[in-house]
C-alpha cells in the first residue's frame, strides 16, 4: 500500500530509472483516488512539488525546480494504474488485477495490519506470493514501537514487532534476505527500542 506516498519510493532515482511499469495499491479509496488525481494532474491533487525537489537535490539536479518537474513527470508515465489491495486476504490484489512482479515493495503497511507475529507471518506470506520466481521483496518502515500510534486524536493498535521476527517471517515464506538495513530512533520513535528497517529478499 503507497497511500499517498507516491514519490517517496516511486519518485527516487534508484526506482524509476530502472522501473517503468509500476503499479501502486492502497486498502484505502480515498488513498487511490488521491493517487489518480495526482497522476492525471486534477486541479485539487496533492501538490508533491516540494518532496520531488528534495529529490532533485540527491539526483544532483542544478536546477532544483526544473528538476522536480522532470522527476514529477518520470512518476507519473512509469505508473500503469492504481488498483486495490487487502494483505489479509489471499492474493491480496483483486482477481481482475492480479499477477506477479519483479519486485514487490511494502513501505510501513504489514505491521500496521496485523495483531501479532503469526499474523505478521501470513501477511509476508501473502505479500510474498505477488513476487515472481526469483524476484525481489523489498519492506520498510519501523520495527520495536509502543503498542498504539496516534492519528489525529484517535489511537491505533501496533504490535510491536523484532528484527528477529521480520526476518523469520520472510525465510518461512520462501525468501532469502540479501539486504538488511535497521537503525536506531529510540528517540524519535518513543520507544527504547524502536528502529527503522529496509529489508530485500530474493524469492528461491
Amino acid at each position: 500500500g503507497r497511500g499517498q506516498l507516491v514519490l517517496r519510493f516511486s519518485g527516487r532515482s534508484y526506482s524509476l530509472r530502472r522501473f517503468n511499469d509500476i503499479v501502486l495499491s492502497d486498502l484505502v479509496e480515498g488513498n487511490r483516488l488521491e493517487l489518480n488525481k495526482w497522476i492525471n494532474k486534477a486541479e485539487d491533487a496533492v501538490d508533491w512539488t516540494a518532496r520531488a525537489e528534495k529529490i532533485a537535490e540527491l539526483e544532483g539536479y542544478s536546477d532544483i525546480k526544473k528538476g522536480a518537474l522532470e522527476i514529477q513527470e518520470r512518476a507519473r508515465s512509469s505508473i500503469r494504474k492504481v488498483v486495490p489491495c487487502d494483505v489479509l486476504e489471499p492474493g491480496v490484489l483483486p482477481e481482475e488485477h492480479r499477477e506477479t512482479f519483479d519486485v514487490v515493495f511494502s513501505g510501513g503497511c504489514l505491521e500496521s495490519a496485523v495483531v501479532d507475529d503469526e499474523s505478521y507471518r501470513f501477511v509476508v506470506k501473502n505479500v510474498g506470493e505477488l513476487v515472481k520466481p526469483g524476484g525481489l521483496l523489498v519492506l520498510s518502515g519501523f520495527g520495536g514501537l509502543k503498542n498504539t500510534y496516534r492519528l489525529g486524536t484517535a489511537d491505533f493498535p501496533l504490535s510491536k514487532f523484532t528484527e528477529d521476527v521480520m526476518k523469520q517471517a520472510l525465510k518461512d515464506a520462501g525468501f532469502q534476505l540479501k539486504v538488511d538495513r535497521t537503525k536506531k530512533f529510540t528517540a524519535e520513535l518513543g520507544s527504547p527500542e524502536g528502529f527503522a528497517f529496509v529489508f530485500a529478499a530474493h524469492e528461491l
